[in-house]
């Protein structure tokens, strides 16, 4: 498995017979040989997604 982070393409989301399911598929194995899931589905971030999450924080990426 590649050790660089899965990137869901937004514009892909837009029409689900364009998003490519083996990604997804490595987003989510990604995220659990991180630990960051309990093995309950988790839902890949978009690049879109995270900026809004991030503008939502005061927090910086770099305060973990």
């Amino acid at each position: 498995m590649s050790d660089e982070p899965p990137v869901i393409d937004d514009a892909s989301l837009a029409d689900p017979s364009l998003v490519d399911a083996a990604e997804v598929r490595r987003a989510m194995e990604y995220y659990e040989s991180h630990g960051w899931t309990d093995g309950l589905p988790v839902v890949p971030v978009t690049s879109s997604y995270l900026s809004e999450f991030l503008a939502a924080t005061a927090r910086t990426p770099a305060s973990g």
